[in-house]
């Protein structure tokens, strides 16, 4: 449910150079399952890698829009749509406002923290949401979603942060087959 509902974020604060505002970095993350996902992008984020944690990647680039099945071994390619929503999985807004508008009946008592998440100092809005009361949380840096949690109890957060990545990461490798899709 989380994953989807950051599929639907459009990014609001993409810098002039880029999606991101670091030039490359590799980022993990766990989710409330334990899942593992994990972004990898260079050039300010014009070269993306997501790995999704169910042997699934996809790539995303200014010539390539693949998903990769890292089980078969095998690739096919993505639609303009479908790739412009993974671009944004975990872009990070440069404010809450940006993707959720407080509606005092629904969200109250909302603060800006600093936050460390995964070595990294982020700006986190927190605010309280609904009848139950339940504590969400936003934020990020660098352009970067570091950390989530939803009313439902729904979390993203990133345990790791480099800024070490790999150009091979953005090519489908030698050794993977290419299909296609009936629709």
């Amino acid at each position: 449910m989380l994953l989807m509902s950051v599929l639907c974020w459009v990014a609001a604060n993409a810098s002039a150079q880029g999606r991101y505002t670091v030039e490359k970095a590799s980022v993990v993350y766990v989710d409330n399952s334990g899942s593992t996902l994990s972004l990898s992008f260079a050039d300010f984020g014009s070269r993306i890698r997501l790995e999704l944690g169910t042997g699934g990647a996809v790539i995303v680039t200014d010539e390539l829009s693949v998903y990769l099945d890292t089980n078969t071994k095998t690739y096919y390619a993505l639609d303009k749509v479908t790739a412009d929503n993974y671009l944004t999985m975990f872009d990070c807004q440069s404010s809450v406002a940006g993707f959720h508008t407080p509606d005092t009946d629904l969200y109250y008592n909302m603060e800006t923290r600093t936050r460390t998440v995964a070595g990294v100092e982020c700006t986190v809005w927190t605010w309280l949401e609904g009848d139950a009361a339940a504590e969400c949380s936003y934020g990020g840096a660098y352009g970067i979603l570091f950390v989530e949690r939803t009313a439902g109890n729904s979390t993203l957060e990133a345990v790791s942060y480099s800024t070490e990545v790999y150009d091979d990461a953005f090519a489908v490798p030698d050794d993977y087959t290419q299909i296609t899709l009936a629709y």
